[in-house]
């Protein structure tokens, strides 16, 4: 589908893009909440470019600040593809979308918070 760049906040690593599409759903950001360590996150992506993959994944490390980014670390397969994926916990709620994965490994993956996410949207809200 196409889009339109609105928003692009480099350190975040994270876009905000308008589509003419009114046709898709729309994740819930209000049920949302932060996560804990040990916690069960399930990620929905396209892991080279199969789309519809879900992974499971465990929460093994308090945040952690890479290159000023603030960013729950995360045991799972991070394959290319999976970098912008939404992931939920048991419940269903939107936590986090992958950053990718520790350089060298292929179990240990990254998620850019969703309280991060909220400010970037919050920022651009006049925007869409």
């Amino acid at each position: 589908m196409n889009g339109k760049i609105i928003a692009i906040n480099e350190k975040e690593d994270l876009a905000l893009i308008k589509t003419n599409d009114n046709s898709h759903e729309f994740i819930s950001l209000t049920q949302s909440k932060s996560l804990g360590i040990g916690e069960i996150v399930y990620i929905i992506g396209c892991p080279l470019g199969l789309q519809g993959t879900i992974k499971k994944g465990i929460i093994n490390s308090l945040p952690r600040r890479s290159k000023g980014e603030l960013l729950w670390q995360m045991e799972t397969e991070i394959l290319p593809g999976s970098s912008g994926s939404p992931a939920f916990d048991c419940e269903g709620n939107f936590v986090g979308l992958v950053k990718g994965r520790y350089r060298g490994t292929e179990k240990i993956g990254f998620l850019i918070p969703i309280e991060i996410i909220k400010i970037f949207l919050e920022e651009n809200r006049g925007r869409f």
